[in-house]
């Protein structure tokens, strides 16, 4: 679910490709990378999902308006994804091309601007 009750399933992105990145509030680096991660959703138009893994709503959204971001924010309080995704630690990155396949599992924090763009462009779709 996303922070305002929709159900959002990678299924809905075929086609298109998707950058899913793993992230809590209270992980420094994935604070860090976010707000790079938004810009770079801004100036590519690749679709993201930020998903949140195990705090509650109130948390997530007072983080998703202090910094403004942009795209959807899923909640995982069960973990189920973090799970599916055999995560670790955090911040995770996993690029998914149009056919559903996995391009690219970067694990740790993106710090550059210019290497989040990079990964976004392998499946940016220009129409």
């Amino acid at each position: 679910m996303d922070l305002e009750g929709t159900e959002i399933r990678l299924a809905d992105y075929k086609g298109k490709g998707v950058v899913l990145n793993f992230w809590a509030s209270w992980c420094n680096p994935c604070v860090n990378e976010l707000p790079l991660l938004n810009e770079a959703h801004k100036l590519t138009g690749v679709d993201m999902l930020a998903i949140n893994v195990g705090e509650g709503k109130e948390t997530v959204q007072h983080f998703a308006d202090r910094y403004d971001l942009e795209f959807p924010i899923v909640l995982d309080s069960e973990m189920n994804i973090k799970q599916k995704y055999q995560l670790v630690g955090m911040p995770l990155t996993i690029i998914i091309d149009e056919d559903g396949t996995l391009v690219e599992r970067h694990e740790g924090e993106l710090t550059e601007l210019e290497d989040i763009i990079f990964l976004m462009n392998r499946i940016r779709q220009d129409d």
